[in-house]
This record gives structure tokens, sequence and C-alpha cells, in this order.
């Protein structure tokens, strides 16, 4: 058995012994950005536009910060009517 696999042999076994399971597993929280995160986004969008570029927004997060209003929605605007909007 390599390293490795002994390695990943240990942490699966600890992790059966973890209630909750894996800590270091990433957790995939389908909720909405809180509001530290759009301003990130609003922060990023608007430097990404500084430099002349299209920034390309997940549309979950686009559509958060339309709710947000405010600046927010006008970066937001923004960023859709550049076409920048992933899927």
């Amino acid at each position: 058995m390599t390293a490795t696999s002994e390695h990943l042999r240990r942490r699966a076994e600890a992790a059966h012994r973890l209630w909750g399971g894996d800590p270091w597993l990433p957790s995939y929280d389908d909720s909405q950005p809180t509001a530290h995160q759009l301003e990130a986004w609003h922060q990023a969008v608007n430097h990404i536009v500084a430099d002349g570029l299209t920034p390309m927004l997940p549309v979950d997060v686009l559509r958060a910060m339309w709710r947000a209003g405010g600046p927010a929605r006008d970066a937001a605007e923004r960023v859709r009517r550049a076409g920048g909007v992933a899927a």
C-alpha cells in the first residue's frame, strides 16, 4: 500500500468516528451569498470594468446583487448589459 492510499484509508476511518464526517470536505451550500460576499463581487466587478474588461458572474450571484439593490444592482445591470452572465 502506498503512503497516499494509507493516508486516505486512515482519514476515511477517522471520518467514520467523527460526528458529521470529514470536516475538511467541502460543504456545498446552495444558500444565497452573504452581504460580505456580495460586496466582494461588487468590488470585483468595478475593478474588472475599470480595466476595460467584461466580468463574468454566475447567474445566482447576479440575481442576488440585483435583489440587494443600490450600487450592487447598478453593477449587476452593467454586467448584464455587457453579456457577462455565466449559467
